[in-house]
């Protein structure tokens, strides 16, 4: 999941992962915290530009910024290839 960065939709999807997505667990699935634990989980992983820099760091080869962003930028796939030793 990546970090949304417009000015309405970004603080829309942060209520929803952090209030609807909680309140959705408890009724279809019966475990809120699971839901609860989920949200702080995405909410907690780097925004997609530093996690790019960070596979930068690992040795990783990343095109352009490293990453294509999915769903208005909700959803996130990394591209990168490690080059041979």
């Amino acid at each position: 999941y990546g970090h949304i960065d417009t000015p309405v939709l970004g603080p829309v999807t942060r209520w929803l992962w952090d209030n609807g997505l909680p309140v959705v667990g408890q009724v279809l699935a019966r475990d809120r915290p699971a839901y609860e634990r989920l949200a702080r989980s995405v909410r907690a992983f780097p925004h997609q530009r530093d996690f790019a820099n960070l596979i930068r760091a690992a040795g990783f080869q990343l095109p352009g910024v490293g990453y294509e962003l999915f769903e208005w930028g909700m959803m996130v796939a990394y591209i990168g290839t490690k080059p041979s030793a």
